[in-house]
């Protein structure tokens, strides 16, 4: 065959390859377009439109390989360039951190670790939120009905967001009631029981609507505990005997207490015994008895011994300088109230030695991560060397080594008498677990030495609350709810030690001018010897 006739043969098979690709890159084109626009027509089947997408991305294929075959001369050309390597080069370059941050963030969407760098961990859930949103087992739905721009519908987005970290069984929709007045009706006219008011956050657990009285996370955390509670939780306080007001907001009422049980789901009641003839009600889920200032009459102690040892759980908080009775019923299960006052000459309020401030525990659910804690005119308990039968006590609050138990009341001098004061560190909160062979059923004892720690005077500035509250759940038998609550944004309060004030003031107006001079006569005495 002549070398014309060559050419000739491969100029054909050229322009028949150019054909082609040029037909292939238009059928490409037809099969995309047409996959994009039967899209929109539901008649067509989804497989004919993947199949047809499929079918135009092999054509691109084909066309793109075919055109660098039949370009093949161009392309070696153009490489050889040096503007077209120095080009390839950015481009690979450019191509690869592409890569490196596709794959970075491919891994920060699936590995990643959350640190809440704030003093109060202001952007986490608390240790209760957490256990609680995990413990989940059923899917609730939220509906907000907040308006547009309300900063509490950020909030909340922002409070579910952290929610969703832990769980996946919370679904929040919000619905702005000036622009969506139909979902608003079509919502009331399905849940004819939910209160038409809007700001409010509605959790649906398919059987019945639990309202949360705010979008904080105090306020959500319990009504999702509240929608997914099936047993009402009753906490009674024992009146009659000048205990502490459980409604009162003065500085030793238990306003503040009772607020926080209430949030928590429990129905707080006041109990006189002499209206339910010395029986406490058989619901009653924990019984406390704060501070008592006049004796109980003999018939109300029996009350409380028959309910203790039929099951039910008591809070005992014991006044200093006061004779309740309930001395008597603890010394039963161990627990022995001295006629002292905790003296805590080191670790105390602003030097006030007669308020002790503990700031270690030993370990037990009610003080895990519990904060400092403060107990006012406090007195101290002694445990049995050997517990009674069936009976298990735990020490939960001891004062520091120089403490002391004061007998001498009357004595108002805050010095230690070793022939009369006792040496501390000592005991100002118990824990009493009784089992079958100490009370027909299992059941628990707090005592506290004290009951002013729970006071609104004390309550929120330190651990108090937590304390208090921890203590009603573990009696209540609560163990999710035996954590720190969550938190509220309260001014910082600094709590100073006497020890700790003479050591800045010591510092600060003594230390520093004692320095000073120092360092000026060392200089003088250089000079002089220069």
């Amino acid at each position: 065959m002549s070398t014309d006739n060559k050419d000739n043969m491969n100029d054909n098979t050229n322009k028949a390859l150019d054909r082609a690709i040029t037909v292939i890159g238009v059928l490409a084109i037809v099969l995309l377009a047409g996959a994009l626009g039967a899209s929109y027509v539901p008649s067509v089947p989804f497989v004919a439109i993947q199949a047809a997408r499929y079918a135009g991305f092999a054509c691109i294929a084909f066309f793109v390989i075919g055109s660098a075959v039949q370009n093949k001369d161009f392309l070696a050309d153009l490489a050889k360039n040096r503007t077209t390597q120095n080009g390839t080069k950015s481009l690979i370059t450019t191509l690869a951190i592409l890569v490196i941050i596709g794959v970075l963030n491919w891994f920060g969407t699936r590995v990643h670790q959350r640190v809440d760098l704030t003093a109060n961990q202001q952007f986490s859930l608390s240790e209760q939120s957490k256990k609680i949103a995990k413990g989940l087992k059923q899917e609730l739905k939220l509906t907000a009905f907040i308006r547009g721009g309300d900063p509490q519908g950020r909030q909340l987005k922002d409070l579910m967001a952290e929610y969703g970290y832990q769980t996946d069984k919370l679904k929040l929709e919000l619905i702005d009631p000036d622009r969506e007045p139909g979902k608003v009706k079509l919502f009331f006219q399905s849940h004819p029981s939910a209160s038409q008011r809007f700001n409010v956050l509605i959790i649906d657990n398919g059987t019945k609507l639990t309202e949360a009285q705010g979008v904080g996370e105090q306020d959500v955390t319990a009504a999702i505990l509240k929608a997914t509670q099936t047993q009402e939780m009753n906490v009674y306080f024992l009146q009659g005997h000048g205990e502490a007001d459980m409604e009162g907001f003065q500085q030793d009422g238990l306003g503040q207490a009772k607020q926080a049980l209430e949030k928590q789901n429990y129905k707080v009641q006041k109990l006189s015994l002499f209206e339910t003839k010395n029986q406490v009600p058989e619901d009653a889920s924990v019984l406390i008895v704060a501070g008592p200032q006049k004796p109980l009459m003999p018939q109300e102690l029996s009350a409380l011994d028959a309910y203790v040892k039929r099951g039910g759980k008591l809070y005992a908080m014991l006044a200093a300088g006061t004779d309740s009775g309930l001395e008597g019923l603890l010394s039963k299960y161990g627990i022995t109230a001295q006629k002292d006052l905790v003296v805590d000459p080191r670790a105390n309020l602003f030097g006030d030695a007669a308020a002790p401030v503990i700031q270690t525990y030993p370990n037990h659910a009610i003080t895990q991560g519990l904060r400092p804690t403060i107990y006012p005119a406090a007195r101290s308990l002694e445990l049995a060397e050997k517990a009674p039968t069936g009976v298990t006590l735990t020490s939960l609050v001891e004062s520091s080594d120089v403490s002391f138990g004061k007998r001498n009341l009357k004595d108002r001098s805050a010095e230690f008498n070793p022939s009369v004061d006792k040496k501390g560190p000592l005991k100002l909160a118990v824990a009493a677990i009784l089992d079958a062979s100490a009370s027909s059923k299992p059941t628990r004892l707090l005592a506290v030495g004290n009951a002013q720690f729970a006071g609104n005077g004390f309550y929120s500035g330190a651990g108090n609350g937590d304390f208090f509250l921890n203590g009603v759940n573990w009696l209540a038998e609560q163990d999710n709810l035996v954590s720190i609550p969550p938190k509220t944004n309260e001014p910082k309060t600094l709590f100073l030690t006497g020890q700790q004030q003479s050591t800045i003031f010591l510092a600060t107006v003594a230390g520093a001018p004692a320095a000073m001079l120092l360092a000026g006569g060392f200089v003088w005495w250089r000079r002089r010897r220069s």
